[in-house]
């Protein structure tokens, strides 16, 4: 059986929190992502977003992510690293 792969572009706020929510929830065992040194402080400010990491760890799925770690970003970093299981920096990440 074959999956056709596609590339799509969300736009919004709103559509992309929506998608997220709807990818997390097909999460079963691992769930890898990267961004760069802003995506921390999204995710534990945008409530549905960090409350879904939140469930992702309840439900036992091993969470990894990578980004720039910098002055900018620690106090985010420092959060994100107690709804994740991995947090690993990386200089130079860039996009989302």
């Amino acid at each position: 059986m074959s999956r056709e792969e596609k590339t799509e572009t969300i736009y919004g706020v709103e559509n992309t929190i929506s998608v997220s929510l709807e990818c997390f929830a097909r999460v079963k065992e691992r769930h890898d992502s990267c961004g760069d040194d802003t995506l921390p402080s999204v995710i534990v400010t945008t409530e549905p977003i960090k409350n879904e990491y939140v469930e992702l760890l309840r439900r036992g799925v091993k969470t990894r992510f990578i980004t720039e770690i910098t002055e900018k970003n620690i106090e985010y970093c420092k959060e994100l690293r107690k709804i994740v299981h991995e947090l690993r920096h990386l200089e130079g990440v860039e996009g989302n």
